[in-house]
């Protein structure tokens, strides 16, 4: 008897429910542990949730999603599922995506790369009254190469990356213009030489952006993240060009550390708690003039509202190009949304620079912090985004891709198990 109710209960899964705060809305699927207010179902093996993935997601969008009692489409080609992870399409795409269907990727999101990112915030410098300077000054190869010429004089540092580089490989810290091909498709930034350091090390902030709608532009800044920290001590670039000094990326820095740590006690990544701590306790590390706190409270406040506002800034000078490439697919109920990695220098004189974008952030939980933020991220996104679950007659409605049908499930009563 022992025997045949743990076979049973292998085959059921248990699956979240919470009220949408939408009138006459169905329920939404809620992940991590239910709430005060939802109900819960009891689902067969065949009969779960599906969430497709169109290329390999970290291990922990498998465990959030596992956990929660989805299931895994068998081909990343099968059309009948609830939820698409990274599915980057062109428009038939997103117009055939039917009520209850949902994707982790809007359209016009090229906006965000490297490139594309210099000329719009250039652009709204331009044309704005209202300081747009959030990130360092930027050229792009090979358009402007002759004004990197002039630039590149011996005396300026500059960072080069490839447009579409990722993980902080084919990066070159130089002062000359030698170094920097003439052909290839690159970005070139001024280096910032007067950051902060945690310990002596460099580092730069990892903070999520998630998009929900583009018309009307509704985003959030999650409030943990993490900061990166370079694996050997900083040191001016014309000292020491040492990459492990000035770069902050996970995949640089796991070429010149073990388990994580890059000194005793001390990860590679570290909680925006243990960061905005130390700096608080640190503040002589800032230049004489920026204003100094008492209160951790307030210092806190005061440096999260300024690291917001480099976000409001972004979106505005982005917001004419999404809207145009996704207003058309912009309809109710949501059926696309995104969440961008966004790396964000802090400087001794209080400010905060946005050195890029990345709009397929990895999700690795390889160290204490990852561990901590990742999971509890994934799972306020998805209850944010708020994933439709249609139930008719107590059964489960399946959306199919493409299709004015859906598929119908019956669940399974608790009572059954």
């Amino acid at each position: 008897l022992m025997f045949l109710v743990q076979l049973s209960l292998a085959k059921s899964y248990k699956v979240h429910l919470q009220n949408s705060t939408i009138p006459n809305h169905p329920p939404i699927f809620y992940f991590g542990k239910q709430i005060k207010g939802g109900s819960s179902y009891w689902v067969k093996t065949e009969n779960r949730p599906v969430v497709s993935y169109q290329r390999q997601p970290d291990l922990v969008w498998y465990s959030v999603f596992a956990s929660n009692g989805w299931k895994a489409s068998k081909s990343s080609d099968n059309n009948q599922y609830t939820y698409k992870y990274h599915y980057l399409a062109h428009k038939k795409y997103y117009d055939a995506l039917q009520p209850g269907q949902i994707t982790n990727s809007i359209l016009g999101q090229s906006n965000f790369d490297k490139d594309m990112l210099a000329y719009h915030i250039r652009r709204k410098q331009k044309t704005s009254n209202i300081d747009y300077n959030i990130i360092p000054k930027s050229y792009v190869l090979p358009e402007e190469k002759a004004l990197i010429k002039k630039k590149l004089n011996g005396s300026t540092w500059f960072i080069a990356k490839d447009t579409y580089g990722s993980m902080g490989y084919g990066i070159k810290l130089t002062n000359r213009y030698s170094d920097i091909p003439s052909t290839k498709y690159q970005i070139i930034q001024e280096y910032l030489q007067n950051p902060l350091t945690v310990r002596g090390h460099k580092f730069d902030m990892r903070v999520y952006l998630l998009i929900t709608s583009i018309d009307p532009l509704v985003a959030y800044v999650y409030n943990e993240g993490y900061g990166k920290l370079a694996a050997d001590k900083y040191q001016h670039p014309g000292r020491s060009q040492k990459m492990s000094r000035h770069l902050t990326n996970f995949a640089q820095s796991k070429q010149n550390t073990k388990n994580c740590e890059i000194e005793f006690q001390l990860e590679n990544f570290i909680s925006f708690k243990q960061l905005f701590g130390y700096i608080f306790k640190n503040q002589q590390l800032f230049d004489e003039s920026v204003p100094k706190f008492a209160e951790y409270t307030e210092f806190k406040q005061h440096y999260t509202q300024k690291l917001h506002l480099i976000f409001q800034k972004l979106l505005i000078a982005l917001y004419g190009e999404l809207q145009l490439t996704s207003k058309t697919f912009e309809g109710f109920p949501r059926k696309m949304y995104a969440r961008y990695g966004a790396d964000v220098m802090w400087l001794k004189n209080g400010e905060f620079k946005l050195i890029e974008v990345n709009r397929r952030p990895q999700q690795n939980t390889d160290c204490k912090s990852q561990k901590y933020v990742a999971p509890s991220l994934l799972e306020e996104e998805l209850n944010i985004v708020g994933i439709p679950a249609n139930i008719r007659e107590n059964k489960f409605v399946i959306p199919v891709h493409g299709k004015k049908t859906s598929k119908v499930y019956q669940e399974t009563k608790e009572g059954e198990k």
